[in-house]
């Protein structure tokens, strides 16, 4: 059962991560700036039973378009990191007692085609 808590609790049989939801994509949640929703899921959780966990617990306030719903993930303007690393795939597995941070990645006009600079925002956020 992969289900959103809010509290501390057992980690014993779960893989246990918090998610940092960066700028805009957390106000869109109704989050405070600093928030960091906990999500208690399997052990060997993977990327994609966290999408189902934040879809499960977010629903309607998550921001049009942001998921993917057959790919299991988040569409491609949507970054998701772990320690640093952008997880693409939803067979990525998520370390216990991570902070991911999850934000909308910004189009760069004079690069088209590189959509870094969100990545990087997120990045800068989660080693804050």
């Amino acid at each position: 059962d992969v289900t959103g808590s809010d509290g501390g609790g057992d980690r014993s049989g779960a893989t246990v991560v918090r998610v940092r939801f960066v700028a805009a994509f957390g106000h869109a949640l109704g989050l405070a700036a600093g928030d960091t929703p906990e999500f208690r899921l399997p052990v060997g959780a993977r990327y994609e039973d966290l999408v189902r966990a934040i879809e499960e617990r977010f629903g309607r306030g998550l921001p049009d378009n942001s998921l993917d719903p057959d790919a299991k993930r988040f569409h491609r303007h949507i970054a998701m990191l772990q320690d640093g690393i952008e997880l693409h795939s939803p067979d990525d597995l998520l370390r216990d007692g991570a902070t991911l941070s999850i934000g909308t990645r910004i189009y760069n006009r004079d690069n088209p085609g590189h959509w870094a600079a969100g990545a990087d925002a997120a990045r800068a956020n989660e080693e804050s």
